[in-house]
Parts: structure tokens; sequence; C-alpha cells
């Protein structure tokens, strides 16, 4: 009967020894990939610019190296809400490879994560606007460099009106999320636009802001110019400067007409014409003229005294900028540009096209991943049964050899040994394992070094719970067999002690 007890006995040991030795790496599966804490640690831990860094190689233009260091300064200010989202999408998605929920919900889970305008506004919230202006007019195009003064302006404008154009932007991703989810079934971007930032009252103060005395300078001054005396050619330089005065006028009736002019831009309307009066202003023209002349004359009028001046541009000059002037100038498609709302239409017609590219495609892949997606839910399942098969496996074996030695000083050798013995081995072949991969990994030569040192993380970070777990038990392990000689002298004093008692 002994002996079939013994039997019965090392058979257990030997069956817990084996469970424990796998249960190691299940719970090192169980504890890494298999936990998306893990997975997000793993996600926080990788600098993204350090990443793009190493691994693309630009070997091109240094306008276009220019584009990319800029960007990769962005990249750091946005990178935590990116990851956010990231682990946002990444719970949603192990709810359901672990049963939690019965559909993976891919849109569902890509809206909560990243497609919304809170991850928008956040996101933005990170981003100098002004700064990914100077990213899109640095980058490289084949069309002709904007005017200085333009590009100047735009930049003022777009950091003096930052917060409104965020909210804007914020409030167009809406809708365009919605269409690509699938939540509403057709999208008109220009009716989005025109309602969010092409409305008059985002355009109006941007209006107040340009500077619209190029408008002027282009329409009047050319028209002064080719009527100015012969005389008076040396007056040519000063109409820029004098026509200025233009300028709140043509701010003024140019708010009066943002509708017109955004519906132009947008298709809604095929022709536009708002006439500006300048009439009012030509006598203020005219005096501007005068003191541009008088503050800094030609070279050949220098020595010219101020009533000399006077005299000659009374001459030439005053009272006569109302008959070569028209009442008013027109500013229609002409001069806006048939071209810009062609443009601008067919920008508008390859967005929507892009973002229902952008639809179809998610289509496509939630079609495509579902099958992958069922295939790894049902092997994640197999995997949780059999770890916790295990893990009642070796609280059976415990059980089972408890009952069959009765003796607490046998209990902790019998199964302290083995769980010590099983430590041990496992975490000196961690700490051998870890030399060997330390510096000896046959990297390429030309393989990036932050790569390899995210490599060397990654499998130290999914060996650790393994360590950790080898070095518990050999600790408990240990312990169990001090206590197996503690617990025998204990009793024995306690023996003796009864027997002088006696």
């Amino acid at each position: 009967m002994s002996v079939v007890r013994n039997l019965t006995i090392g058979l257990c040991l030997f069956l817990l020894f084996f469970a424990i030795l796998i249960f190691g790496y299940f719970f090192m599966i169980n504890s890494t990939v298999m936990n998306p804490d893990y997975i997000i640690d793993r996600v926080n831990e990788t600098e993204a610019a350090e990443l793009i860094d190493e691994f693309i190689d630009f070997e091109s233009s240094p306008e276009t190296k220019e584009v990319f260091d800029k960007i990769k300064e962005i990249i750091p200010s946005v990178e935590p809400t990116i990851k956010e989202g990231m682990g946002v999408a990444i719970y949603s998605f192990y709810d359901y490879l672990k049963g939690e929920r019965d559909n993976p919900e891919i849109k569902e889970t890509l809206g909560e994560a990243f497609l919304n305008p809170e991850f928008v506004d956040k996101l933005l919230t990170e981003i100098s606007l002004p700064e990914l202006v100077d990213i899109m007019i640095t980058s490289p195009t084949d069309e002709d460099d904007l005017p200085e003064e333009f590009i100047d302006a735009v930049k003022f404008v777009v950091a003096d009106l930052e917060p409104d154009i965020k909210q804007q932007a914020s409030e167009i991703s809406g809708p365009v999320f919605d269409y690509i989810l699938g939540v509403t079934q057709e999208l008109d971007l220009t009716a989005v636009l025109r309602d969010t930032i092409l409305n008059e009252d985002f355009v109006v103060p941007l209006v107040e802001k340009l500077d619209l005395a190029v408008l002027a300078e282009e329409v009047i001054s050319k028209q002064l110019i080719g009527q100015m005396p012969p005389e008076m050619d040396f007056l040519t330089e000063y109409i820029d400067d004098a026509v200025r005065v233009l300028e709140p006028t043509v701010k003024t009736e140019l708010k009066k007409a943002a509708g017109p002019i955004l519906d132009y831009l947008v298709g809604d309307i095929s022709s536009i014409s708002i006439e500006i009066s300048i009439a009012d202003v030509a006598e203020s023209i005219e005096n501007n003229l005068r003191n541009e002349l008088f503050s800094s004359p030609p070279s050949e009028y220098s020595d010219l005294s101020q009533n000399e001046l006077d005299e000659i541009f009374n001459e030439y000059i005053a009272g006569r900028l109302s008959e070569m002037l028209p009442e008013t100038f027109e500013i229609d498609e002409n001069i806006i540009g048939p071209e810009i709302a062609t443009n601008f239409a067919v920008t508008i017609e390859d967005a929507e096209q892009n973002i229902t590219d952008i639809r179809n495609e998610l289509d496509n892949v939630e079609i495509e991943m579902r099958e992958p997606l069922e295939t790894s839910r049902e092997y994640i399942s197999y995997f949780r049964l059999a770890y916790t098969l295990l893990l009642v496996f070796i609280g059976l074996m415990v059980l089972g050899i408890i009952l069959l030695l009765r003796d607490v000083r046998a209990i902790c050798r019998r199964i302290g040994i083995p769980l010590f013995i099983y430590g041990l081995l496992e975490y000196a072949a961690i700490w051998v394992g870890r030399y060997f991969l330390d510096d000896k990994i046959p990297y390429p030569s030309d393989f990036p070094n932050t790569a390899e040192s995210m490599i060397t993380d990654i499998i130290n970070s999914v060996i650790r719970p393994l360590e950790i777990f080898s070095l518990v038990l050999m600790i408990a392990g240990l312990v169990l067999i001090v206590v197996s000689f503690v617990y025998k002298r204990g009793k024995q004093e306690l023996e003796v002690g009864v027997e002088v008692t006696e």
C-alpha cells in the first residue's frame, strides 16, 4: 500500500513540476501580449520621432528635408493625444478578443478612439497652426510661389484667429467622420464648409485682418499711372502709397459682400460683381499724393522749395484726379480670378472623393478583418481556458499531495524542493539568455540603433513576468524547505518539554 502511495505522490510531484513549468510560459504570455495594459505601455514608451528619424532616410531636396524636420518638431506635441486614442482602440479590440463584446465593431472603435470631434479638438490643442501653415507653404509644389506679402498676411491671420479656426475645424470633422463611419450615407462637403469655416461670421474677421490695400493698388494705381501727365511721371512711385486710403472702403464693401463671394468660391453662383465708390476718396488720394511728394521729392526736384513743389502739383494734378478716376470700380470674377473658383471646386471634389475612398477602404478592411479576428478570438478563448485549467490542475496536485502526505514537514519539503529547483533553473536560464541577448544579436550593419534598443527592451519586458514568476517560486520553495526543518525542530523541542514536565 505504501508503494502505491509513494508512486502516487511521486507522480503528483512530477505533474506539479511539469504543470508549473508550462504555467510559467502561460503566465508570461497572459501578462504581456494578452494584456492590453502591457501593449499600451509599450506604445507609450515608443518615441515616434526617433523611430521615424531612424527608419526614414531622405535623399531628396533640402526643401523636403526642411518640411520633414518641421513635422518631426510637431510630432512630440501631438504624440500623447494619438497614443491616448490608440489606448482606447486597444482596450476595445481586447474586449472583443476576450469575449467581453459580441462584435469587433471596428468602425465604432475607430469612432471612439480617433474619428470624433473631441479627438480632433485635443489634437488641434497641441498643434500650432502658424507652424502648420509654415510647413504647408514650405512644401515644394509645381505651382508658382505665393507672394511673400500674402504669405505673411495668412500667417498673421491664422495666428490671430487660431482658436476660432481650431473650433471650426473640429466642427467640420463631425459630419466628415459620420460619413466615413457610415452613420450618414451622403456628404456635401461644400455645405459643411459653408456652415462652418466658410461662413460670413468667420470670414469677416479674416477680411478685417488682411491687407486689402494691395487690391486697391492693383486696380486704381494702374489706372492713375496710365493717365498721369508725362511731366509728372515721377509721381508714379508715390501712387501705391497714396491709394491705400481706399483700404477701409474696400474692406467695408467686401465684408458686406462676404456671402456672395463665398457663394461664388464654392460654385453656388457663376459670377459676382461688387461696386466700390471712390468718388468720396479722390480728394484723400490727392492729399496723400501731395504729402508723399513733399516728404520725399525725387532727386531732380530735391532743390525746390515746398511752394515750388506745390505749384507743380497744382498745375498738373490738383483737381484732376476726379477726372482720371471713375466714380466706382468693380470687383468681379475676373479680378478675384475665375481659376480660383474652379480650383476651389476641384479641390472640394477631390476631397470628397478621397473621403469616399477612405470610407470604402474602411468597409473593405472591416470585411477582411472579420475572419482573422474571429479566429484570433477562438484561439484566445482556448488559451484562457487552458490557463484556467492549469491553475485548477496545479491546485488539485497540491491538494492531492497534502492529502496523501498529511504531514506538515513532509508536505513543505516535497512541495518546496520542486518549486525551488524550478525557480532556480528558470531564473538562471533567463539571466543566461539575457547575457547572450545584450549586444550579441547579429543585427545588420545598417540596422537603426533605436530599433535595436527597442527590440531589446521588448524582449526584456516580455520575459520579465516569467522572471518574477520564477523568482517568487524559488523564494517560496526555499521558505517551504526552511519551514520543513524549523517545524521538525520545533516539534521535537515541544515533545521534549512535555516529557520533562511529566
